[in-house]
């Protein structure tokens, strides 16, 4: 399956947060025939997890030069 860059606004206590979410990560919470089969099912399905992953992000201050705090695989991983 292949995806594209997500990007989704995260409300936290700062404000709206610009998050993209990669394809890689976006890959790494698809499952082949089990549960969402599209980005925007995916984020839906994990958006608890992308919210805290990127505002801790945030808070640390991991903020791309475009201002967008970037959810990748490697947060994702165990």
């Amino acid at each position: 399956m292949q995806f594209k860059d997500e990007t989704i606004t995260v409300e936290s206590r700062f404000g709206p947060i610009r998050t993209r979410v990669t394809a890689d990560a976006l890959h790494m919470l698809w499952g082949a025939d089990v549960g969402p089969q599209d980005a925007n099912g995916l984020v839906a399905e994990n958006r608890a997890m992308i919210e805290q992953i990127a505002v801790m992000k945030f808070e640390a201050g991991n903020v791309e030069d475009d201002g967008v705090v970037e959810v990748s695989d490697f947060d994702l991983e165990d």
